[in-house]
Parts: structure tokens; C-alpha cells; sequence
């Protein structure tokens, strides 16, 4: 009889024990599955020397980064945290690039000079 009472009360403790950890589980397999999702990246793109994810893989990481609020800094492995954070912002006006070298001389400049050239024929 003694002996079943000790069952019992081991069965509380380890419901007790393993009902608040079972409600932190699903936040750590998302953690698992972040984790082997960048694995999966890595091993599609071994033998290259830069990893750049494609705009799948990069909606993937942030779908799941948000199932776990998005508290990547110790999980994400392949991209950056602040990359991470950069993507989530929405995006920005885009600047431009300025065209490089010097601007392009007016029409009636170039069309002046040859004019001259032609009338000064001591020119250098």
C-alpha cells in the first residue's frame, strides 16, 4: 500500500513538473526549425563564398521569426540580426545612384566650338 501512495505522488510531481514545460515547447521548436531551415541554406550553397538568400528563403526566416516574436539575436546563424531587423522595417524610398563621371556639354557649346575650329584654322 505504501508503495502505491509513492506512485501517486511521483505522477503529481511529474505532472506538476512537465505541464509548464510543455508550455514553452512550442517556442523552442520553431527555435529548432529556424535553426534547420539556415542549415538547409548552407547546404544548398556549399561550395560558395557568400551566402545570399532568395526571396523564399528570406520570407521563410521572417515567417519564422515571427512565430517566436521575432527574439532572433542567438538563433539566426546565416544572416545577421540586423539584417534580420533591416528586412522586417518597411522598405524605404530608394535614392537613386547618381550617373557617374562628368555631365554631358550642351548641344549649342559643342556645335559653338566646332564653328570656331572650322573659322580658325591656326588652332593647335
Amino acid at each position: 500500500m505504501q508503495y502505491r501512495g509513492l506512485g501517486m505522488k511521483f505522477n503529481l510531481l511529474f505532472v506538476l513538473f512537465t505541464f509548464p514545460a510543455h508550455r514553452f515547447l512550442p517556442k523552442y521548436d520553431v527555435r529548432l526549425q529556424l535553426l534547420m531551415f539556415q542549415i538547409k541554406m548552407l547546404r544548398d550553397r556549399i561550395d560558395d563564398q557568400r551566402i545570399v538568400p532568395t526571396p523564399e528563403e528570406r520570407a521563410e526566416l521572417l515567417r519564422l521569426g515571427n512565430e517566436i516574436n521575432h527574439d532572433v539575436a542567438d538563433v539566426m546563424l546565416v544572416v545577421k540580426p540586423q539584417t534580420y531587423r533591416r528586412r522586417l522595417s518597411p522598405k524605404t524610398k530608394t535614392i537613386s545612384p547618381k550617373s557617374a563621371g562628368r555631365p554631358g556639354t550642351a548641344e549649342e557649346i559643342v556645335a559653338l566650338i566646332l564653328r570656331m575650329a572650322i573659322e580658325n584654322l591656326s588652332w593647335g
